[in-house]
């Protein structure tokens, strides 16, 4: 068999040819081991995506319309929230966001999660964390979602 140096030398001479992403070049790197990965919470693109997404990262999502760009986000968002300490910033560049399907979403998650009945806490929890964790924030333009990335690298708080 391959020694692990061998090994990680062909899969680095892979990543640099074959990557999706520039992260999973990166994730394969050297740093690798200082990478946080957040699941999707959809294991079929977690594994697209060499394990999840990239804490800390900007994801873009593009298609054709109504492929379910939105509803994916939403998804991942809703995960993201439910699942983990983490703050998400949705950057909204179509006017898509729906605030009432990311707190139905948040609110499943978290009742599968922390096995909280429908009722009064399970309400009181989706509202703690869509309020804590989550802030939306609509970039229509290019020079918008600079603005907001460049405040947002600053601040440093969000997945």
């Amino acid at each position: 068999g391959l020694s692990e140096e061998m090994l990680e030398t062909l899969t680095l001479d892979v990543m640099e040819v074959f990557a999706v992403t520039p992260n999973m070049r990166e994730m394969h790197s050297g740093r690798r081991k200082e990478c946080t990965l957040l699941s999707s919470g959809l294991e079929c693109i977690d594994d697209i995506l060499g394990g999840g997404l990239l804490l800390g990262e900007v994801c873009e999502l593009v298609g054709a319309g109504r492929s379910a760009k939105t509803q994916l986000c939403l998804q991942i968002a809703a995960h993201a929230i439910a699942h983990t300490p983490h703050a998400v910033l949705f950057l909204d560049a179509s006017a898509s966001f729906d605030a009432d399907r990311i707190a139905h979403l948040v609110r499943a998650r978290l009742r599968d999660a922390l096995g909280h009945p429908a009722g009064p806490r399970l309400e009181a929890a989706c509202e703690l964390a869509l309020g804590q964790q989550l802030r939306v924030c609509a970039a229509h333009e290019l020079p918008q979602l600079c603005a907001v990335l460049e405040e947002e690298v600053a601040a440093g708080s969000h997945a």
